[in-house]
C-alpha cells in the first residue's frame, strides 16, 4: 500500500533540512584537523584532505563533492583555484580566508601564494 505525502508535509520537510527518506542535509562540518599558519588546507565530505606550504600549482587528487578551504597563508595572500587543465578559473582565495565554502568536484589544481 502507497502512502500519499501531502504537501504540507514535503514543506515541513524542507524547512527542516530533512530530505523526505529521513537523512537530513547539511553543510560540511569543520574538521578537527587545522591548518598551520603559512598553509593552505582543504577537505571534502568524505574525509579527502590537503595541506599545501609551497607556492607551486597543486594537482588536488580525490577531491570531490562539497568542502570547505582554509586559507591560512601570510595575510594577502592569494591563492587561485583552477578548475580545468585550460586553466579556467574557477575562485580566488585571499589570506586570511578561513572555511570557505568549495564544490570540490569543480576543482582541479590550486596555486597557493
Amino acid at each position: 500500500m502507497l502512502r500519499r505525502i501531502t504537501t504540507a508535509t514535503a514543506a515541513v520537510a524542507l524547512l527542516v533540512g530533512v530530505g523526505l527518506t529521513g537523512t537530513a542535509s547539511a553543510a560540511p562540518a569543520k574538521p578537527a584537523i587545522s591548518c598551520g599558519y603559512g598553509h593552505i588546507c582543504g577537505w571534502d565530505a568524505y574525509g579527502h584532505t590537503f595541506d599545501f606550504y609551497r607556492c607551486d600549482i597543486q594537482r588536488l587528487k580525490y577531491m570531490v563533492g562539497q568542502g570547505t578551504l582554509d586559507n591560512n597563508q601570510t595575510p594577502g595572500t592569494e591563492a587561485v583555484l583552477y578548475s580545468d587543465s585550460q586553466g579556467s578559473v574557477y575562485t580566488y582565495s585571499i589570506a586570511p580566508d578561513h572555511y570557505m565554502t568549495v564544490n570540490w568536484t569543480d576543482v582541479w589544481w590550486i596555486a597557493p601564494c
